[in-house]
């Protein structure tokens, strides 16, 4: 926060690659303490960028350009400087593929990603691989720049049937099912049917 403050009275603009979580944190203290970030900029991945949370980066006066990556893959998406919703990114062409399912398959959703390898450097060579991602994909003209390079493709609203994400943090769902089901029964009793995941945003984006 100190940081920022310093290089925004210096006249040249911050620019910090963090969690979305972290950049919220962060701004709500600097809200808190009084410090102004005006000018201010993130680049945000790591878990969705809901308009909460958007909403309190930007009452800090900074504000936050979403990116979708994963490690098998790279990076999938590039945040739209034009977005019509906050977690809107350019989808590259020229670097992965990003398919969704013609047809419904039981059990995935229509909004599934299946994800190829389209570079020979990539961390990992793809092909019409699952990774649990979903969301919506759409093309449009934004305007941006990123679309001048060709990248008309856009997501949005990217989130995960298989996967909860917290402070940068992934959990697998069936970790996630061995603590509700196994562990928290044997600490506290009950049966596995007792124990709920419920996950809810407050206004401030926590």
């Amino acid at each position: 926060m100190e940081w920022m403050a310093g290089v925004l009275q210096s006249g040249d603009t911050p620019h910090l690659s963090t969690h979305v979580r972290m950049a919220a944190r962060l701004c709500m203290a600097a809200h808190a303490a009084g410090v102004a970030l005006r000018g201010a900029q993130f680049s945000v991945s790591g878990e969705p960028l809901t308009a909460a949370r958007l909403a309190v980066i930007r009452r800090a006066g900074a504000d936050a350009v979403p990116t979708y990556l994963s490690t098998e893959s790279g990076a999938m998406g590039y945040g739209c400087l034009a977005p019509a919703v906050p977690d809107e990114v350019h989808q590259p062409q020229d670097l992965v593929a990003l398919i969704q399912g013609e047809r419904p398959m039981p059990g995935v959703s229509a909004r599934a990603l299946w994800v190829s390898s389209l570079r020979p450097t990539a961390p990992l060579i793809l092909l019409n691989v699952s990774l649990g991602d979903t969301a919506v994909m759409a093309r449009r003209a934004c305007g941006c720049p990123l679309e001048q390079l060709g990248w008309t493709t856009h997501l949005h609203t990217i989130r995960s049937d298989e996967k909860l994400t917290a402070g940068g943090m992934t959990f697998l769902d069936t970790a996630v099912m061995q603590v509700l089901e196994e562990m928290l029964p044997a600490q506290f009793g009950g049966a596995p049917t007792d124990y709920q995941l419920v996950e809810d945003e407050a206004d401030d984006g926590q």
